[in-house]
């Protein structure tokens, strides 16, 4: 693994973590994807669930993974991302707003 990134697009209620990564060599790579919630941007407190995903090596590749967030535990969905093999930059992470929290909230 020679680089890692994610980028968080918040839903009123789920998130969607674009994770981009490029690899070296042969064989698969797990990535690691933990979701929490905060009370405030790039506060990682509230455990809200791990997904795993393996990928093979040797190419850049962009995966997007979803993911709906706990009612009523903060307002601000994070994610960090972690890969086995380890990462050169060790791990990436984004937070943002959820719209559930702001007056943009789409009518159900």
């Amino acid at each position: 693994m020679t680089k890692l990134g994610v980028s968080l697009k918040p839903g009123a209620y789920r998130g969607d973590a674009a994770i981009s990564l490029a690899t070296q060599g042969r064989g698969p790579v797990t990535i690691v994807v933990q979701w929490f919630l905060g009370g405030t941007q790039g506060a990682y407190s509230v455990p809200d669930g791990t997904d795993t995903i393996v990928v093979e090596a040797g190419a850049p590749a962009t995966v997007v993974q979803s993911h709906t967030f706990t009612r009523g535990r903060g307002c601000y969905g994070g994610v960090r991302v972690t890969t086995k093999p380890a990462a050169a930059n060790a791990s990436a992470s984004d937070s943002q707003l959820l719209m559930r929290c702001t007056d943009l909230e789409p009518p159900r």
